[in-house]
């Protein structure tokens, strides 16, 4: 049942269910109604299972479709799976369906589906790297694996690339049905909590925050009121925070102190949210009082994006919101101190000169850049987070910081990239954590893989060439005047350091035994599969003396070429 108020709103009364949505899991935009009593004080009043919404916004939550695109390469699976998905259960919608890796990208890409069943083997591009390529430019699009291989390592990718589900076939319809379930529900929620968003009221954001922390503007303050700088400081569980989250925090919250009358704006500068609270002498209510119950509802975000952790910090203003500003990103790192406390009155603090400690850190990083040996490297590293462990939160934090910032630093004047690993990973990642024992753990994760990937890198340049000659003599093993000097000609090296290289890189293998290998091979199929002789079989693979060729395949199979015909052709 609805019914619309005088304020333009839709009041909804529902029992359990919308739409097979349960009421739990709408989002919380019914509104905490606060009056102020006589004696000053706030009492809140929450009405349960009765929601009001602007009008326009429960049809934006309820009529919103869910679009889902399928791609696999046999076309009786997207047959299968269009007659198996639940669509008019949850409102699905087809958007379209391709049959190989890279006309299901562009498919994904034109048509921004909400959901992608997906194939891993394709042609063109398989499921995966089409998974890894789009995931971080399609945030809200879901991707679920029904694939034919059970393979360890293909889940293992799956989960790195943040996959939300993995179907082996063949497919049930029960099991089918319940990951769809799942993954409708948690897409209803946040088109439920973009819809909140989009229905707060930005108007009572003003410049006075930004003005006084940018660009240093004092503003007055009376003998009668209170004005307090408050900081949300937001950490992630993962070490990245995507800008489409941060922005929709900061929106949400916008939304929840729309409803505080004492707060007096809103901005976003660097990681922080940060809004004003302003209170009368006279209130009996405190600052306190407010952060904890505004810290309440911004705990409800959590129900949505679970990874997420939310300190408040505030300082008493005398009317120079910059050296408020100051004073608070100083003392972020207390919060790791004190992990379950989400209010923190931030104060003064003097650093210790923590880098006084690094004397002898660039010569291990020189040392670790060179070898790109993560393992070798992993004692300093702890080392580095020994020193911390003895430092007050805030130098701890400087400390870490610095040590990155030249292990970048090194890398920059050597190969290149070091700076932008350390803006766009590196420092959020020790930013975003919430507690000490992350901020160590995610310090030293954080450097092992950078390492890790640049010796990766160097490790492809290495052994390039020998793939290129591997690939080389298995197209052309039929030439019989193919030779070392031929195939290191081929792939751009001197022909002593290219032997040497190709038996490190093959095991000890050298070139002439891979050669023999890839031709018997081949003369093992042609014997199996062919009525020819035994020479033309011996030509065929690249030796004009039947007689060598015999001597070979008897020394590398243990029988002779025609008695392998006997046994296996």
């Amino acid at each position: 049942m609805t019914s619309v108020n005088g304020n333009d709103n839709i009041v909804a009364f529902f029992s359990t269910r919308i739409a097979g949505i349960p009421v739990s899991s709408l989002p919380q935009l019914y509104d905490w109604k606060r009056r102020k009593g006589m004696n000053g004080n706030f009492p809140h009043m929450r009405m349960k299972q009765v929601y009001t919404f602007p009008v326009g916004v429960l049809g934006e939550v309820m009529e919103k479709s869910i679009g889902v695109v399928i791609l696999d390469d046999e076309a009786h699976i997207i047959r299968l799976l269009r007659a198996l998905i639940p669509w008019d259960t949850y409102g699905l919608n087809f958007l379209g369906s391709a049959q190989n890796g890279i006309d299901g990208r562009r498919l994904v890409l034109e048509t921004k589906p909400d959901i992608v069943f997906t194939d891993i083997k394709m042609p063109g591009m398989d499921g995966l790297e089409m998974i890894a390529s789009l995931s971080a430019i399609l945030k809200n699009t879901s991707f679920i694996i029904v694939s034919g291989y059970a393979q360890f390592d293909y889940a293992k990718q799956a989960i790195t690339y943040g996959v939300e589900d993995y179907l082996l076939k063949p497919i049930s319809q029960e099991e089918l049905g319940a990951v769809v379930k799942k993954l409708v529900e948690k897409i209803h929620a946040r088109q439920q909590m973009v819809a909140a968003v989009s229905a707060g009221d930005a108007s009572k954001k003003d410049k006075c925050i930004f003005d006084g922390i940018e660009h240093q503007v004092r503003f007055p303050i009376s003998e009668d009121e209170h004005i307090y700088l408050v900081a949300l400081k937001s950490d992630s569980s993962e070490p990245i925070l995507p800008a489409d989250l941060s922005h929709a925090v900061t929106e949400k919250l916008r939304l929840v102190l729309n409803h505080y009358p004492e707060v007096q704006g809103i901005t976003h500068v660097s990681d922080l949210d940060l809004f004003s609270v302003e209170l009368m002498k006279e209130d009996s209510v405190t600052i306190e009082r407010i952060l904890a119950s505004i810290t309440a509802d911004v705990q409800r975000i959590r129900e949505v994006f679970p990874s997420l952790e939310f300190t408040l910090f505030y300082r008493e203003s005398e009317g120079n919101f910059h050296d408020d500003y100051e004073v608070i990103t100083v003392c972020l790192p207390l919060r790791r101190s004190y992990p379950d406390q989400n209010v923190i009155k931030a104060r003064p603090m003097t650093s210790g000169n923590p880098l006084r400690l690094l004397a002898s850190w660039d010569m291990e990083c020189g040392k670790a850049i060179d070898s790109l040996d993560s393992a070798a490297f992993a004692p300093s590293l702890q080392a580095i987070v020994g020193m911390a462990r003895g430092l007050d939160p805030v130098d701890a934090e400087t400390l870490l910081l610095h040590a990155g910032k030249r292990i970048a630093v090194k890398v920059e004047e050597r190969m290149g990239n070091g700076l932008d690993w350390y803006a766009s990973t590196f420092e959020p990642g020790v930013r975003l954590s919430h507690d000490n024992e992350t901020l160590y753990s995610r310090f030293c994760g954080l450097v092992i893989d950078f390492i890790d990937s640049l010796a990766a890198l160097r490790r492809e340049d290495v052994i390039r060439p020998v793939r290129e000659a591997v690939a080389y003599m298995q197209e052309h093993y039929m030439d019989s005047d193919m030779s070392l000097d031929t195939v290191a000609s081929v792939v751009g090296l001197s022909a002593p350091y290219f032997s040497g290289l190709f038996k490190k890189e093959r095991g000890g293998q050298g070139f002439q035994d891979a050669l023999v290998q890839i031709r018997i091979y081949r003369a093992k199929d042609l014997l199996r599969s062919t009525h020819s002789s035994i020479a033309n079989v011996a030509n065929a693979v690249g030796y004009t003396d039947v007689k060598y060729f015999a001597k070979l395949f008897r020394k590398t199979t243990g029988i002779k070429p025609n008695e392998f015909r006997s046994l296996y052709g």
